[in-house]
């Protein structure tokens, strides 16, 4: 099975270094921690990411194109709102959605539940 290589986008710090921390602590690999959808894309492009948690609403800006671009490299997404998530394009409703605040238990259950290549 291919090795969990998670990157974060997170726009709010303290909430994407506790989830960092969290993940870390169970002993996941966290190769990227991006507050910017450009920034999160550039860590996507280096090409050691094989699971992103992407925060759907980052200010201005949503994380849909950066998730389909995870989608079209075969890089599995956990999506986190404060929202339901239905406001995801049709592309990408096969992506789990974990609600904020965070709940740890339900977030690693997602990242296991997804299908590396």
């Amino acid at each position: 099975m291919p090795e969990r290589r998670i990157m974060i986008l997170e726009d709010e710090a303290i909430i994407a270094w506790d989830i960092e921390a969290e993940l870390q602590g169970r002993g996941m690999t966290v190769v990227g921690v991006a507050g910017r959808v450009a920034d999160a894309m550039a860590i996507v492009e280096r090409g050691d990411v094989t699971m992103a948690i992407l925060d759907i609403n980052l200010g201005h800006q949503r994380s849909f194109d950066l998730a389909d671009l995870c989608r079209q490299k075969g890089i599995g997404v956990v999506f986190l709102t404060g929202d339901s998530g239905d406001e995801r394009p049709d592309a990408l409703k096969s992506f789990e959605v974990v609600a904020k605040p965070v709940n740890y238990e339900l977030l690693v259950q997602a990242l296991e539940r997804v299908k590396l290549k």
